[in-house]
């Protein structure tokens, strides 16, 4: 597993992606982050032909275990219909069980689902739920969306200064938040001209 990782990352040697899928193949009988690994590499087509039929398999047998990762990446076919058919409700299962488990980015997916345009009801407070649990583990999409939350007082009261803290956090990870600080910044219609 672990020559397998440094193929896979060009760690100590050549990037060899092919050769690491191999031994991550030959790893994954026994251990789960090669399972995880390998189902990542069949869904993205890294050093072997793309087969997310397959990559469902070995991401499951790593989610089975409740390998948080594993849970996440499955989520993601399942939400996109790879390799099987699209369900966003196995998709946000997945994403509570890594949720659980302390996962940001699983927390803030759950953000999304929750916040609409999926076959999940929309709930703004559940939205709200996990883009706070996210952002406050540094997730920085998370923080974004909780900073646009308070600014437009979703599912909470507006709350300007509370907004800024975290388009502020979001930016410095590299987030471009601009559009945000101008609507925050803008003067509101009952302000003096």
């Amino acid at each position: 597993f672990n020559f397998a990782v440094c193929l896979a990352e060009g760690v100590g040697l050549p990037k060899d992606e092919a050769r690491a899928a191999a031994w991550f193949r030959r790893a994954a009988v026994s251990v789960v982050n090669a399972r995880y690994w390998y189902g990542v590499m069949l869904a993205e087509g890294r050093g072997v032909a793309p087969d997310p039929v397959a990559a469902r398999t070995w991401l499951q047998q790593a989610a089975d275990l409740d390998f948080a990762p594993a849970l996440v990446a499955l989520a993601e076919l399942h939400l996109h219909g790879a390799g099987g058919p699209q369900d966003h409700d196995v998709a946000r299962r997945l994403y509570e069980r890594a949720a659980k488990g302390g996962h940001a980015g699983a927390m803030f997916s759950l953000g999304a689902l929750h916040g609409g345009g999926h076959d999940v009801p929309a709930d703004p407070e559940v939205a709200l739920f996990w883009y706070q649990a996210a952002a406050a583990r540094g997730q920085p999409m998370a923080a974004l969306m909780l900073g646009k939350f308070l600014v437009r007082g979703i599912a909470t009261e507006p709350d300007a200064a509370a907004a800024r803290i975290w388009l502020l956090r979001a930016q410095q990870s590299g987030v471009d938040v601009s559009a945000e600080l101008a609507r925050l910044d803008a003067p509101s219609p009952s302000d003096p001209v």
